[in-house]
């Protein structure tokens, strides 16, 4: 039976976000995995009709605790682990009956979702906070040399591929580690910051964590490196021109702050980081005519930002000297086209206001931190 047991491969799979699991769990049992998985995610599998493993079937011991404990066992860590080229491992490992488990596809509590509910409770929150998820994560991934870890169903499909052709080696097992511990890291900081303001009223710790970067050409000046870290799209959609630099997008969010603290039809013009004019209007193209008028020289290559709609006649007074940047919360038609006549023209649909709570600026060794 250990014999038996010592040739099996195990794959482990747990998700609260499903979405691909079906094509997942077949591609794997197409390749020998044996399948375990747990609760829900068990039954999406066998319904799609490939079989698996309850968790509780491969313990021996069933979930508690209402679900609390579900993979905190040995056989599970055992497996996941053991060193497959260390003697002391190996003998564990027989002695104790246990099978290796070589990919683990995991996912976490949407404790995310939870924390935006300003009504959500401090026990509310506190059943968000994943436990067997982040650990079977950690584990995978310290065991990495041995162990692939799936965080994602957008790492499926590159999983899959390099599946089929046996290509799951070393180098793209670290990868796919490192991005299980940037997962677990950003779990945590939200968990510690979103109990700490709850229950203490307080931020004591400044924690930022954005994981998405986008690499720009170059940063303030050109013989700098710069990145932009977050959810640009969230914000804002791009309608033509060429990828924004990184002063675009200092100028783009100043512009964006200023015009949020207008009321009415308002418009503001900043150019690198300065101010060139703002003002309101009975509509766009009055608060935009008045906010030139402040300096009309600076403005040139500036970025200018509205909030509201842009038509074509007010496109075409913006196209009588240049501006890096249009933005707005939307655009006629027409003036997305008469604004596309500008090569060198950047045209950004703005999708919500922007909505930091603070601001944050490094000085003196630290930072300084400010409400908005």
């Amino acid at each position: 039976m250990k014999f038996e047991r010592k040739l099996k491969k195990y794959a482990l799979i747990s998700l609260t976000d499903k979405n691909g699991v079906v094509e997942l769990a077949r591609a794997l049992a197409g390749s020998r995995y044996q399948i375990i998985s747990t609760g829900n995610t068990a039954r999406v599998i066998r319904e799609s009709g490939t079989d698996c493993i309850e968790m509780g079937e491969f313990t021996g011991f069933p979930e508690i605790l209402g679900g609390r404990v579900k993979t905190l066992n040995p056989k599970v860590f055992g497996g996941i682990l053991s060193r497959r080229d260390n003697p002391s491992d190996l003998a564990e490992m027989e002695n104790h009956d246990l099978g290796s488990i070589d990919v683990v596809a995991v996912n976490l509590y949407d404790f995310s979702g939870a924390a935006s509910d300003e009504n959500a409770t401090v026990d509310q929150l506190i059943e968000k906070i994943d436990i067997g998820g982040v650990s079977l994560i950690r584990a995978a991934a310290k065991n990495h040399k041995y162990v692939t870890l799936l965080t994602s169903p957008s790492q499926y499909p590159e999983f899959l591929e390099r599946l089929e052709k046996n290509e799951l080696d070393e180098g793209y097992r670290a990868h796919l580690a490192v991005e299980g511990f940037k997962l677990t890291a950003q779990y945590d900081t939200l968990i510690s910051s979103t109990l700490e303001a709850r229950i203490t009223g307080e931020s004591t710790t400044l924690t930022v964590f954005e994981p998405e970067r986008r690499v720009l050409r170059y940063g303030e000046n050109p013989h700098q490196k710069g990145y932009f870290h977050g959810d640009f799209s969230a914000y804002f959609e791009q309608l033509t021109g060429k990828e924004l630099s990184y002063n675009n997008i200092l100028d783009l969010s100043a512009a964006c702050e200023l015009v949020g603290e207008l009321k009415g039809h308002a418009c503001a013009i900043i150019k690198h980081n300065n101010p060139c004019g703002a003002a309101t209007g009975d509509g766009p193209l009055e608060a935009y005519t008045k906010a030139l008028s402040c300096d009309p020289v600076s403005a040139f290559g500036g970025v200018v930002v509205f909030n509201s709609e842009i038509d074509a006649v007010a496109a075409e007074k913006l196209n009588e000297i240049f501006l890096e940047l249009v933005v707005a919360p939307s655009f006629t038609e027409e003036a997305v086209e008469v604004l596309s006549k500008k090569k060198q023209r950047r045209v950004l649909l703005q999708r919500r206001p922007l909505d930091h709570k603070f601001v944050v600026r490094n000085a003196a060794g630290g930072y300084l931190v400010q409400e908005r």
